[in-house]
């Protein structure tokens, strides 16, 4: 990796090469990951649309913030016909809003088809009936995530690009 900022035993190093190698996630610069900045919507939406190979899309002005030019729009509009998203209300999107784990969990779970999660809660942050329950509960029985230590979960923290490129590889493979 060209990465100075990613330690050989890192416990995301792995998943930082897999994003790397298959071109799925850049670095913030030549020679920097930054994975403890945090990550944005358009970020995690951009990663699972390059994890299905871009696959073409007609833009449509679905989200009053996502402009047709912007680098993440084919992936905004990939995300919400695929219902990985719905937006952040009616008419927006908000792609710079810091993705939270919550919702990094529930964008993976949609793009999966929303499988049937089974178990018990194991987070005592992860209050039932929450809107992401079940796809937290899905990303533990999958081994997406084993959360934060503890018994949390950190739903409403944001994503860091660490945490995001580990989440996006164990779900995937």
């Amino acid at each position: 990796l060209p990465f100075t900022d990613v330690a050989a035993d890192a416990w995301y190093t792995d998943t930082v090469r897999y994003a790397y190698e298959n071109s799925l996630m850049n670095g913030t610069s030549a020679t920097a990951f930054s994975p403890s900045v945090a990550t944005s919507r358009a970020m995690i939406v951009q990663l699972l649309y390059n994890m299905e190979g871009r696959p073409e899309v007609t833009y449509k002005p679905i989200f009053t913030d996502v402009k047709e030019d912007a680098w993440y729009a084919d992936a905004v509009i990939w995300a919400y016909e695929n219902g990985v998203t719905t937006g952040s209300s009616d008419t927006t999107f908000s792609p710079d809003a810091g993705c939270t784990r919550g919702q990094v969990a529930t964008f993976l779970w949609r793009s999966q088809g929303e499988p049937a999660a089974s178990g018990s809660n194991p987070f005592k942050d992860v209050a039932k009936g929450a809107w992401y329950e079940k796809a937290v509960l899905w990303a533990v029985a999958n081994n997406v995530t084993n959360g934060m230590g503890e018994g949390t979960f950190a739903p409403d923290g944001t994503c860091t690009r660490g945490q995001i490129v580990t989440f996006l590889y164990r779900a995937y493979n």
